[in-house]
């Protein structure tokens, strides 16, 4: 289930953190979300390379909407090895 929104949560993750870094505003704990943050997004980007590497691409629909209407993410293994 989790692995289905890996493609969103590549870009959703660094974009929640960086304001959250702003609203902290401690040395200490903004370290620890930006290592907290640079660590999942890694994760993250090893299972869309691993998944790629399976499947040949992942496609991820925002909005569940098909895709000549909707905005369609999608993943294949190049991007997902630049990741």
């Amino acid at each position: 289930m989790m692995l289905a929104h890996l493609p969103v949560l590549q870009v959703i993750i660094p974009l929640l953190a960086a304001p959250t870094c702003i609203i902290l505003r401690r040395p200490g704990l903004v370290w620890g979300l930006t290592a907290i943050t640079s660590l999942a997004t890694l994760a993250i980007a090893w299972l869309l390379l691993t998944e790629t590497r399976r499947q040949g691409f992942v496609s991820y629909e925002i909005g569940n909407w098909a895709a000549p209407w909707g905005i369609e993410y999608r993943v294949d293994p190049i991007s997902a090895f630049v990741l």
